[in-house]
């Protein structure tokens, strides 16, 4: 048996069975520690009766603490208890190397000096409000004696305003190499982005992996003006070996220049994955497609998902993507808003001779008719080599007939497999036609 999840009323009827000089599960790895009002969470726990021998190589404990929604008993009630919990699993198994902390419908604060009582682990899994022990009401004298902090090289924290700074000086925030936050909703953003640089601050070399993530829905509404987000994740800049970041904040409205983002690729020259998924505040948040991806790999030449507040194609005649390395490891580009005045087909044709690794563009969710939606079906038909016929164009013909965009360069560069004759009977305007604007950059920018 590798893993097992039982509830402690079950275990308690099991461990009268136990003989005195064998472990009962000798070769578990991972326990799932269910507690919650049913079982009594306030009577004493046959948790503080195991001993080592009971699983002498355990190294994954996850503790749930559970909680029905019509529970009545206040978080100063249910502290103490699960803070004696947590001790007691502390005390049964010494050699842990992951620790998952989950909480009910209402969290509750736990001191993270508690994390010290773990001096193995290498991994937490923390659902719950970390706070100092002082303002946590908690003054266990067996806190105090443990060591300064512990080494943990990935920790995944549900923040709930908690204290980062406390945490800091339990755990060693320098050694960490994944490190992901997520916001509870119903928080405030701003001192969870504040937290960013709280991060920064105690972040090492060591750290390769970061993500934030602030808990709403993809289609959440922006909320007004956040601030510039160089001021909250700049400090990650001495983070040189990095390699993937992901700052995802839905409904968050962050103002982010091109000089900007590429001061923070220099900080990370060995980046693979770059994801900042949030709205432009203003149009300098829009980067022109060829030159943001141009000088991003000049930096990053590794980049193999770039997704960005927002991309456009302006200011020349036909859409193309010359002076790239054809030997670019790109595999993923999209974007929150994409503003283009080009044909949908010429960008598809471009980005798939670009890139030849690349296999889509767009986000996975964006809207039927957008931009990215029509350059992304298109696309499609490019990468997967189906026979990209007159048929195919007929079907995109809204895209060119409208006056939209101009005549696609690319229909003309593949008229000798289609027939030119009929794509232009499909396709062809006059150019006295009028021409009617796409949507203004100030149009999409507006909540």
């Amino acid at each position: 048996m590798n893993a097992l999840e039982i509830s402690p009323l079950v275990f308690a009827e099991i461990q009268h069975q136990l003989p005195d000089d064998a472990p009962l599960f000798p070769i578990l790895r991972s326990l799932t520690w269910i507690e919650s009002p049913s079982y009594n969470l306030g009577r004493a726990s046959v948790l503080s009766q195991l001993q080592w021998n009971v699983a002498p190589r355990l190294l994954h404990l996850s503790l749930y603490f559970a909680e029905s929604t019509s529970s009545t008993d206040g978080e100063s009630s249910r502290n103490p208890v699960i803070l004696e919990r947590i001790m007691e699993a502390a005390a049964a198994f010494p050699c842990l190397e992951k620790l998952d902390i989950h909480m009910g419908c209402r969290p509750i604060s736990l001191p993270a000096d508690i994390l010290r009582l773990f001096p193995a682990i290498q991994e937490a899994y923390l659902d719950c409000t970390m706070r100092d022990w002082e303002s946590a009401a908690h003054d266990e004298q067996a806190l105090l004696e443990l060591p300064q902090n512990v080494t943990i090289r990935t920790l995944h924290l549900n923040w709930d305003d908690s204290d980062l700074e406390a945490l800091a000086s339990a755990v060693d925030l320098g050694a960490i190499e994944c490190l992901s936050v997520a916001r509870a909703p119903g928080h405030c953003c701003e001192p969870f982005l504040a937290a960013l640089s709280v991060i920064g601050r105690y972040a090492s070399t060591e750290l390769v992996r970061i993500e934030v993530d602030s808990g709403l829905p993809s289609n959440t509404a922006p909320v007004p003006f956040n601030g510039a987000l160089i001021a909250y994740a700049g400090p990650l800049r001495l983070c040189h070996n990095l390699s993937e970041v992901m700052i995802t904040l839905p409904g968050h409205s962050l103002a982010l220049t091109i000089v900007e983002l590429l001061s923070l690729c220099r900080g990370w020259p060995d980046l693979a994955l770059l994801r900042l998924d949030f709205h432009p505040a203003s149009p300098d948040g829009i980067f022109d497609i060829c030159q943001v991806v141009r000088e991003v790999y000049k930096i990053c030449p590794k980049l193999v998902s770039i997704h960005l507040p927002g991309l456009k194609t302006l200011g020349r005649p036909f859409f193309h993507l010359r002076g790239l390395p054809t030997s670019l490891p790109l595999l993923h580009l999209s974007s929150n808003i994409f503003y283009s005045e080009h044909n949908p087909i010429d960008i598809a044709f471009a980005l798939h001779h670009a890139f030849h690794k690349l296999i889509a563009v767009g986000p996975v969710l964006c809207p039927d008719g957008s931009d990215w939606a029509m350059v992304s079906g298109l696309f499609h038909h490019l990468r997967v080599g189906d026979s990209v016929s007159a048929t195919d164009f007929i079907g995109e013909k809204n895209l060119i007939g409208s006056g939209r965009y101009p005549f696609p360069l690319s229909v003309c560069l593949a008229s000798f497999n289609m027939g030119l004759a009929v794509l232009l009977e499909n396709y062809y305007y006059s150019a006295s036609e009028e021409r009617q604007p796409g949507a203004d950059l100030s149009d999409m920018l507006r909540p």
